[in-house]
C-alpha cells in the first residue's frame, strides 16, 4: 500500500513537473509572439518617423528602439537554444513571410533610405544597430533550421530583408 502512495506522489510531482514544463513552454512561444506584436508596432512607427528628414531626437529615438529590438532578437536566438528551439517551431507553424513582414524592413529600399539620412558629411550620426542592420539578418536567418532557412531564402519579405 505505500508503494502506491509513494508512487502515487511519484506520479502527481511528474504530472506537475511536465504541466510546469509545458506551460513554460507555452509562455516562450508567447513570448516570442508578444516580441512580434512588439517589433511590428516599433517598424510601423519607425516607418511613419524614416520619412521626416532631416533626422531629430524623436526619429533618431524609434529608430533606435526600432532597430535595438530586432537586435534583441538576434541575439536572444544566438545565446538562448531553449529560445531559438521555440522560435523554430512557432515559425515552422506560421507563415514565416508574414513574419518577416512583421518584424523586418527591406535592405535595399527602407533600410539603404535611414542609412542615407543618418550620414552626414562622412559621420554617422544614429544608433549602432542601424548601421548593424545587415549582420542582424544574417544572424537571425543562420539560427533558423535548414527547413526555415530555406524558406527565408524563398519568401519575398525575408529575401528583401537580406538583400
Amino acid at each position: 500500500m505505500f508503494k502506491l502512495i509513494a508512487d502515487g506522489k511519484v506520479l502527481g510531482i511528474a504530472m506537475c513537473l511536465f504541466t510546469f514544463i509545458g506551460m513554460a513552454g507555452c509562455n516562450d512561444g508567447q513570448e516570442i509572439k508578444d516580441l512580434i506584436q512588439n517589433t511590428n508596432r516599433l517598424q510601423i512607427q519607425m516607418r511613419s518617423q524614416a520619412s521626416i528628414v532631416p533626422y531629430r531626437l524623436e526619429q533618431h529615438q524609434v529608430l533606435k528602439e526600432y532597430f535595438a529590438e530586432i537586435a534583441n532578437l538576434a541575439l536572444s536566438l544566438k545565446r538562448n537554444s531553449k529560445f531559438a528551439e521555440t522560435f523554430n517551431a512557432m515559425a515552422l507553424n506560421e507563415n514565416l513571410n508574414d513574419i518577416c513582414g512583421k518584424v523586418l524592413i527591406s535592405k535595399s529600399k527602407e533600410w539603404a533610405g535611414v542609412i542615407q539620412q543618418c550620414t552626414r558629411n562622412g559621420y554617422f550620426l544614429c544608433a549602432e544597430e542601424v548601421r548593424a542592420y545587415p549582420e542582424i539578418v544574417s544572424t537571425i536567418r543562420e539560427k533558423l533550421n535548414m527547413e526555415l532557412q530555406k524558406k527565408f531564402d524563398q519568401a519575398e519579405q525575408c529575401r528583401m530583408a537580406s538583400g
